[in-house]
């Protein structure tokens, strides 16, 4: 014998994000909004061929990550960020970054 308190349906699949966001089973039932945390934005500037990256001291715990494809992208950590910022030197062909948690 099986009890159920709460069924829902959505327009679409959730993420793991927002699977993680669900948390435990309570007796409230499921969410209709789940709260994500809004991941920091990354800015950027380029004197000659440094590029600045740069994302909130408020935001703890990310990882800046390169790769030179998004076709196939090999992610590894960029080196040498202090206080949430680096310079990285820019060179031929591609390089894309993104915060990692």
């Amino acid at each position: 014998m099986m009890w159920v308190n709460s069924i829902q349906i959505r327009d679409g699949v959730l993420s793991k994000a927002e699977l993680a966001a669900l948390g435990a089973p309570t007796s409230n039932g499921i969410p209709v909004h789940i709260a994500l945390e809004q991941p920091p934005k990354l800015c950027f500037g380029k004197i000659g061929n440094g590029l600045t990256l740069i994302w909130p001291l408020s935001a703890t715990g990310y990882t800046l990550k390169s790769t030179p494809s998004l076709s196939s992208p090999a992610w590894t950590a960029v080196p040498g960020v202090v206080n949430n910022s680096v310079v990285v030197t820019v060179g031929a062909g591609n390089q894309f970054f993104r915060l990692e948690k």
